[in-house]
C-alpha cells in the first residue's frame, strides 16, 4: 500500500515525543538475557490522542477498519527494537478484544529510507521505501524496528480490526 504524501516534515518532528521502553516486562527481560543493551531499546512515541486535520486523513485510508489507533514513531539513530512480538495490552483493554489475531498493525513511512534504517516483519527484511509505503502485519507476527543510520526515523503506526 502506498498513500502519497501529504504531510511535511514539520508535522511530525517537531511532537512532543516521549521515549519508552516496550511495555512488556517478559519481552524486555528475553531482551536482556540474550545480550541486548536496553537503553537502546527505547522508542519515542506520540500516540494521536484527539482528531486532527492528519489523523482523519489518514484514517480515510483505513475505512476498512474499525476502533483506529495512530501513534506517531520516532527512532533515534542507534536505537532499535529487537525481534519482538506486540501484545497490544492497551488497545485490547480499551476496546475489549480477547483474540489478537483480528489486530491488523500498519507501519507508515513518513521519509523515504536511508541508510541503516530497517524493519524486519517475519522473514522480510525492508530497507528501502519511500514516503508514504505501508507495510502490515497481523496478531503476534514477530517484527523489529532498526535505525543503524545517522538521521532520525519516522514512522506513523496505525492499528485497527478489519470490519467485518
Amino acid at each position: 500500500m502506498h498513500i502519497t504524501p501529504f504531510w511535511s516534515t514539520e508535522d511530525y518532528a517537531k511532537l512532543n515525543y516521549t521515549a519508552e521502553y516496550f511495555r512488556d516486562s517478559s519481552q524486555l527481560d528475553e531482551w536482556k538475557i540474550a545480550g541486548h543493551h536496553l537503553p537502546n531499546t527505547t522508542i519515542s512515541i506520540f500516540p494521536v490522542t484527539s482528531p486532527t486535520e492528519f489523523s482523519t486523513k489518514i484514517e480515510s485510508y483505513f475505512g476498512h477498519l474499525q476502533h483506529i489507533g495512530i501513534c506517531f514513531h520516532l527512532l533515534l539513530p542507534g536505537h532499535y527494537l529487537p525481534l519482538h512480538r506486540d501484545a497490544y495490552g492497551f488497545y485490547t483493554r480499551k476496546y475489549g478484544i480477547t483474540d489478537i489475531n483480528k489486530i491488523h498493525r500498519y507501519i507508515m513511512f513518513l521519509e523515504d529510507s536511508q541508510p541503516g534504517h530497517l524493519l524486519t516483519v517475519g522473514d522480510t527484511i525492508y530497507s528501502q521505501w519511500c514516503a508514504g509505503d505501508v507495510k502490515s502485519f497481523s496478531g503476534a507476527t514477530p517484527h523489529s524496528a532498526i535505525n543503524l543510520g545517522m538521521t532520525p526515523r519516522y514512522t506513523l503506526q496505525i492499528t485497527g480490526i478489519v470490519n467485518e
